[in-house]
């Protein structure tokens, strides 16, 4: 390039025209960009692989070893070569015939149309990033020029986003989105806008994870690389931000409440939608126990594929070294594609129903039932996977003292037995799922007889191991008679399982371990159970060396055991039994709480007194001390002289009453 056209490109603006050769080629206009002809460019909507155009011309051009200048001016031709091209002829003039344009949708005719803010936004930021780059200490003016420089670059991609979402495809509209998310971020970074910029930056690695998900290798290799670079940059954002604002902000992007959020949502689902139904355009049959069952209806078509890919990536994310096991929230999504599977399933069996009975339709019939069965071990096979893994954590607890706080011994044991019954039934529906072999075909019988057998291992297996914990749930019980008892039948359950394994199956290596473990239960069950029976016999002679016949207290005994707590309220016990001088903990001793029947007392009964001298007493008189005035006494007349003259009126009145 020319001197004075890189002081133009330097010192001008971003939409200046730069005169260039062409020394680069003519394929690297089109390199990476699908090119849309439409008949009807008013209704077609464009696609542009954004993200691979801007890292293929980078690797191509300078910044593999760093030199953004060099890539600043291949942006600058590209930009010549695009404006000139035939479908878009979007050029500004020369001197006074200058005019400055305005790309708008109704102008988006092509693809590269959309090139043209890319490569404008991808220019701007690699001349930020040069200014940078050849100042070290970074003074004021030259911060403030790079801070210049990238508000254009996030300018451009923001219209990138806006002609997008006006003229493009959803994987087009996400992958600008994206884009200008990183873009606006990087100018936020260099303005130390922490928040603002871990807001943004996590909205492009959240869309570059989702579309790393679906479609090509060579795409999903690119949007991985991209999280990997913007990961370091999210991780110091929330080093510039304190602990508690960086948590809240982590939390409020996990609930994407907003309407953004609900939006990138909605996009993010519909284009991996797109993804599955043309990945299920292809998927005619599955293959099931060796023969290939045929899938016709398009919805269920897109349920399995979905289905499928869950499951490929939880197995592939457990599986795969140093990666974390998966989250039992991830397990439920692949539980819930296969309902919604099953369900579909059972919706097309329903609607054949009412249908004639014909070859066809027998067919048909045949073929939902098959799928079904695929279905239907499928989830069966990873419920087992997950319950595995569980009682894998739930054992590894046990052993390393429960994880804090009071222990319980006998509630780990039965989280762990409580695990194997759902693992027992887990297999035996396995079971009843595959059925019998098919006579008519060797080999379907025979794979059919393999995954019957292998079954049925697992399940003297799960069975062996529950067994084994039921005696632990025993022991910590202290129940050596029953724990004994279950000892025989678990190293036959054990030895069953064993013979239905080859010997360089991994689950037979689970088995030894069993058989070691239930060695050493069996020693620890026999002695506790000598030892109790040995304390039970010594409290037994104790007790009978204790009795005498008269009922009392043997002359050997404390003077404490010979009074009921009644009678000793006021009197220290010592533990150690025996006398007072015994030791602490010699000698356990009974002591008696209470005579049982009660003993009788004699209680003495209330006095009654018969008071004979109370009548007979003449108390004197004491009215004039008080003050008491006594009424004067009248004398009566004499009872003989009333009498007699009551008496001859008497006759008197008697006789004359008789006359009358």
């Amino acid at each position: 390039m020319p001197a004075a056209a890189a002081m133009h490109g330097a010192q001008g603006h971003d939409n200046a025209v730069i005169m260039a050769g062409t020394e680069d080629g003519s394929e690297e206009c089109v390199l990476g960009m699908e090119m849309v002809k439409e008949p009807a460019p008013s209704l077609a909507k464009l696609s542009l692989k954004v993200h691979e155009i801007a890292k293929d011309a980078q690797n191509r051009n300078g910044l593999r070893h760093g030199d953004y200048r060099q890539y600043r001016q291949y942006c600058t031709r590209r930009l010549k070569r695009v404006r000139s091209l035939p479908q878009v002829r979007f050029m500004f003039g020369k001197g006074k015939g200058f005019v400055q344009k305005e790309l708008t949708p109704e102008l988006v005719t092509s693809a590269s149309h959309l090139e043209i803010p890319l490569m404008m936004a991808e220019r701007a930021w690699a001349f930020a990033m040069q200014r940078k780059q050849e100042t070290a200490d970074a003074p004021y003016r030259v911060r403030r020029h790079v801070v210049t420089r990238l508000a254009k670059a996030a300018k451009w991609s923001g219209d990138l986003e806006a002609l997008c979402l006006e003229t493009a495809d959803e994987r087009t509209c996400l992958e600008a989105t994206a884009y200008c998310a990183w873009m606006s971020g990087n100018l936020l970074l260099e303005k130390e806008a922490w928040r603002e910029a871990l807001d943004r930056f996590s909205t492009a690695d959240r869309i570059c994870q989702e579309l790393g998900k679906v479609g090509t290798i060579e795409d999903q290799d690119l949007f991985s690389r991209r999280v990997e670079e913007i990961e370091p940059i999210l991780r110091y954002c929330r080093y510039k931000l304190d602990a508690t604002a960086s948590e809240e902000l982590l939390e409020m992007s996990r609930e994407d409440s907003s309407a953004g959020g609900d939006l990138l949502a909605a996009k993010l689902e519909s284009v991996v939608a797109e993804a599955r139904k043309k990945q299920a355009s292809a998927l005619d049959s599955v293959e099931w126990r060796g023969k290939k069952v045929a899938v016709r209806s398009e919805t269920l078509r897109v349920a399995l594929v979905k289905a499928d890919e869950l499951a490929r990536r939880l197995e592939g994310g457990g599986v795969s070294p140093g990666c974390e096991d998966p989250k039992p929230g991830q397990y439920l999504k692949v539980f819930g594609a296969y309902d919604d599977a099953l369900g579909t399933i059972s919706q097309e069996t329903s609607r054949l129903q009412g249908k004639g009975g014909g070859a066809k339709m027998e067919a048909h019939r045949s073929e939902l039932e098959g799928l079904r069965a695929y279905a239907q071990h499928h989830k069966l096979r990873l419920m087992l996977q997950r319950n595995e893994r569980l009682v894998q954590e739930l054992q590894e607890k046990r052993k390393a003292g429960g994880g804090g706080g009071e222990r319980d011994p006998v509630g780990e044991v039965a989280d762990i037995v409580h695990v194997y019954d759902a693992l027992l039934q887990s297999v035996r529906s396995m079971v009843a799922n595959l059925g019998g072999g098919d006579d008519e075909n060797d080999d379907i019988a025979e794979l059919e007889d393999e995954l019957i057998e292998s079954a049925r291992a697992d399940e003297a297996r799960f069975r062996a191991f529950r067994c084994f914990f039921v005696i632990e749930a025993f022991s910590a019980q202290q129940k050596w008679a029953e724990a004994s008892a279950l000892l025989g039948h678990t190293r036959t359950l054990c030895q069953e399982a064993a013979e239905m394994l080859d010997d360089d199956d991994p689950r037979a290596e689970s088995l030894a371990e069993l058989d070691e473990m239930v060695q050493g239960a069996w020693h620890r069950t026999a002695a506790n159970a000598l030892l109790l029976k040995s304390k039970q016999e010594a409290a037994l002679s104790a007790g009978v060396n204790g009795i005498s016949i008269g009922g009392g207290v043997h002359a050997g005994a404390c003077r404490w055991a010979s009074r009921p707590l009644q009678e000793r309220l006021k009197e220290f016990d010592p533990v150690g039994g025996g006398s007072g001088t015994a030791e602490r903990g010699s000698k356990k001793r009974t002591y008696r709480i209470a005579d049982f029947p009660p003993s009788l007392q004699l209680v003495p009964c209330k006095p009654r007194l018969l008071d004979l001298a109370f009548d007979e007493l003449e108390f004197p008189d004491i009215d004039e001390r008080a003050g008491i005035e006594k009424e004067p006494e009248v004398e009566e007349e004499p009872k003989g002289a009333a009498a007699g003259g009551g008496g001859i009126s008497g006759w008197v009145g008697w006789a004359l009453g008789r006359s009358k």
